[in-house]
């Protein structure tokens, strides 16, 4: 019968105030079980929003402005904020995701076309690198467009112009691939037990993967652009 000879007057061992933030993958996982109740209602915001297919890149938008709150452990109303976010940010979002989405196409497009084409003159080989590494680049510097667009008021060009920049900073391609690896990992168990996955990408998987994209890009936005 001890519980009623307990002491519950008596404090805790509470948070050691000397013990070391965590860093890295420790980090993130603390994050994840802090946050793991709104990842799904998140995605289900975030499907929703997406259903006029137009809407993505504003709808990216908020996703982007929530995982960072959670990444920078703030406090927040979800579908108040969300939506706030989407209108507010909906026309810089929409030309931000424009313009990634047709430099995308095109340089994609014109790696696609030299590689047929390679078969019949090898030097058409030389284009084709050049066009998929520019297509993969462009795709890159789209993960910190997002959180830049909804963490600072600087203007598009600026975004852009510090999309790219922030590749070529030390530690940044690291940063990078990892996000790129996890996702992509992500996405591959995702479609590898198709059909039983496909209700996890509205109850969970979009959240996931915006948290990922955040915490991964975080750090060197905090060190570079988000300067007090």
């Amino acid at each position: 019968m001890k519980l009623f000879e307990r002491n519950f007057d008596k404090p805790g061992d509470g948070i050691d105030p000397d013990a070391l933030p965590k860093e890295g993958v420790k980090r993130f996982f603390e994050i994840l079980v802090l946050e793991y109740r709104q990842i799904i209602p998140l995605s289900l915001l975030y499907t929703v929003s997406c259903l006029p297919v137009l809407t993505i890149p504003a709808a990216t938008a908020a996703l982007s402005r929530i995982t960072l709150s959670m990444v920078e452990d703030k406090p927040r109303f979800l579908v108040h904020d969300f939506f706030r976010t989407f209108w507010k940010e909906f026309k810089r979002a929409e030309l931000l995701g424009g313009f990634f989405l047709l430099a995308i196409l095109v340089t994609g497009f014109g790696a696609w076309f030299y590689r047929l084409s390679s078969g019949e003159n090898p030097i058409l080989l030389f284009p084709f690198f050049l066009m998929a590494i520019t297509s993969l680049l462009l795709i890159a510097a789209s993960f910190y467009a997002y959180p830049m667009l909804v963490l600072t008021r600087l203007p598009l060009k600026v975004i852009f112009r510090n999309s790219g920049r922030l590749l070529l900073v030390k530690g940044s391609g690291v940063r990078i691939l990892s996000v790129f690896f996890i996702e992509g990992m992500l996405c591959f168990c995702g479609l590898l037990f198709v059909p039983w996955t496909l209700f996890l990408f509205p109850f969970g998987f979009f959240g996931l993967q915006g948290l990922v994209g955040s915490f991964g890009v975080y750090k060197m936005l905090k060190a570079y652009v988000l300067i007090e």
